[in-house]
């Protein structure tokens, strides 16, 4: 990357500026990334040393490109034998991505935590808007709702009435936990996946965002009467 930046610099391409941080913030919270070159303040680079290109290398290179307000990228592989190289590029505006809709009906507030996780939800869509990588909303969440220390739990599954480990979740206080995920195929199967979690557990609740594209789905997913 040093030698891109020093060639492009040697052949009048300029400004380029290498490991470019890019901070996001809402209220106290705070989360740096760090993009590889910019070109020209319009044209970004990511490289990668992988044995391919796969869907999260291209996630995160749009991830960045929509923090910084740019629309075109390239994503480049070094490793494989013959060098790799994809265009990211993007039109979507922070206004554009500012609209969303809401989906609630399913959504019922457990405690007082359930309501606060829902509204900073929707406070950080209307600040960052949508479309930005998962962990960084999961991230600023954990954050509002008292921390890593508190939030992040071992929760013991059971198989029937035997323990047979832990699973590391998010939780709303002593008998909820809360899941964030970005589907916007399968979302069935994941609805499937958390009450067969939740059914090992002696949680009541799991509070399920799901960010699929420009609308907020919020689920309440409880056991049926008489469930095990």
């Amino acid at each position: 990357k040093r030698e891109i930046a020093t060639r492009c610099l040697a052949r009048g391409i300029q400004p380029i500026e290498r490991e470019v941080r890019i901070r996001v913030t809402h209220e106290d919270f705070a989360k740096d990334y760090a993009m590889d070159l910019l070109f020209c303040w319009g044209s970004m680079l990511e490289g990668k040393a992988a044995d391919r290109l796969v869907a999260a290398h291209r996630s995160q290179a749009l991830n960045y490109l929509l923090l910084a307000g740019l629309k075109h990228g390239r994503l480049v592989n070094f490793r494989t034998e013959r060098l790799q190289h994809e265009f990211v590029s993007t039109t979507l505006t922070l206004e554009e991505r500012r609209r969303f809709s809401v989906v609630d009906h399913g959504w019922v507030e457990m405690n007082p935590a359930s309501r606060e996780l829902k509204l900073k939800t929707i406070e950080l869509l209307e600040d960052w808007g949508a479309l930005l990588d998962a962990n960084l909303y999961r991230e600023a969440l954990v954050h509002f709702l008292g921390g890593p220390s508190s939030v992040c739990q071992s929760v013991e599954i059971f198989s029937g009435a035997t323990p047979i480990g832990v699973q590391n979740l998010n939780v709303l206080g002593s008998d909820t936990a809360f899941a964030l995920t970005m589907k916007q195929r399968q979302a069935s199967f994941m609805r499937d996946h958390l009450e067969r979690l939740l059914r090992h557990t002696s949680l009541k609740a799991i509070q399920w965002i799901n960010l699929n594209h420009h609308l907020a789905e919020f689920a309440t997913i409880r056991l049926s009467a008489g469930t095990n």
